[in-house]
């Protein structure tokens, strides 16, 4: 046992603990909170120091061997039935429970007709070679099941922090798989190393399946943050075009009083349609203009269209203020953001930091 195993389940019970009040609350959650929970408890029951005391408590040195395998059993098909679970396969949940069921009772029935042996410990005289052949068999596949799901799925997510976060759980797998490896290997051999590179093997498999979660999770921990940022970011623009064309504004601002997710999407709403009504007041030399000025600027390619848009919706408004009349035949922009929601708020994000920055500041004193 060393500090890495150690460090590695301490994250997996500080994991556990902290998707804890989710799982109460969400019955989606509760899958994956067991899973990591019987992992967590399935190291720790491996653990020598609680190997020592569950001898003296329990007395049966046997017992215990044979529980914690039957446990690690059962951890394994509550792991398959999370992930399939989560990809949308719960048809397969009931016949993974009722295999898992099978297995256990038959790891029962083997142990009890092998020859009298005092542990079921790799290293040592134990249960018929045929029990650890069915167990770490049933636990290589287990793994490699759940790793082969949760990376294909990772690969296919739309959210960075869920893509990361699946393909580091499926790593962490990938991970348990050696660790039953380097488990058969000692048992056939008896190699040594195999032995010695077990606890930081499982340190290290624990690690990554903690930050897996823990990365996959944080979409939805950090999304409330992440929306105040975005109001705090968008706020200044949408106050000048409001002000500029207050009929956009669809009811009175109610802070604090409105989710923040849905103030941002009623102010992209009147941030766009108050684009629609000041591209009106901007001529096809003023548009010309503002792309000559942003490529002298050097803007790099994927900030250029919010750098020209930033520019003549500041002097549209202007231009608006001072009483000018819209143009009979309004250029055609091609890009005022994205067909879906979030590229949307991206965009409006890049164009309210162009806004306000030197590059319109100039452009507007060069139109004025």
């Amino acid at each position: 046992m060393g500090w890495l195993e150690l460090l590695g389940i301490a994250c997996m019970w500080l994991v556990a603990l902290v998707k804890a009040p989710a799982a109460l609350r969400q019955p989606r959650q509760r899958a994956l909170w067991a899973a990591i929970t019987t992992i967590a408890v399935a190291m720790t029951l491996r653990l020598d120091g609680v190997d020592v005391l569950l001898q003296r408590v329990i007395g049966d040195a046997h017992t215990i061997d044979l529980a914690r395998q039957v446990f690690a059993t059962a951890d394994s098909a509550a792991l398959l039935c999370f992930v399939f679970l989560a990809s949308g396969r719960s048809r397969y949940v009931l016949r993974i429970l009722s295999l898992a069921a099978v297995v256990a009772g038959v790891l029962l029935y083997i142990d009890a007709v092998s020859p009298p042996h005092a542990r079921n410990v790799v290293g040592e005289d134990g249960p018929l070679p045929v029990y650890w052949i069915i167990y770490f068999s049933v636990l290589f596949v287990s793994d490699l099941t759940c790793a082969a799901v949760c990376w294909y799925n990772g690969r296919r997510a739309d959210e960075r922090p869920l893509r990361l976060g699946l393909t580091t759980f499926a790593a962490g797998l990938a991970l348990a798989c050696v660790l039953w490896v380097l488990f058969a290997v000692y048992l056939v051999t008896g190699w040594e190393p195999a032995e010695q590179l077990l606890s930081p093997v499982t340190g290290v498999e624990a690690l990554f399946l903690a930050a897996g979660v823990l990365v996959a999770s944080s979409g939805s921990l950090l999304r409330p943050v992440h929306s105040l940022l975005t109001l705090r970011r968008l706020t200044p623009l949408w106050r000048d075009i409001s002000l500029a064309v207050p009929s956009v504004v669809l009811v009175p601002p109610t802070r604090g009083l409105t989710a923040p997710g849905m103030r941002i999407y009623r102010m992209v709403i009147e941030i766009r349609d108050g684009l629609l009504v000041l591209r009106n007041y901007v001529p096809p030399a003023l548009l010309r203009r503002a792309r000559e000025h942003v490529a002298a600027q050097g803007v790099p390619q994927e900030q250029v269209d919010a750098a020209v848009t930033a520019c003549w919706v500041a002097t549209a408004i202007a231009s608006r203020g001072a009483g000018a009349q819209p143009q009979p035949e309004p250029p055609r922009i091609a890009h005022l953001g994205g067909g879906h929601l979030d590229t949307e708020i991206d965009f409006l994000r890049e164009l309210a930091r162009a806004y306000r920055s030197p590059l319109v500041t100039e452009f507007r004193r060069q139109q004025a």
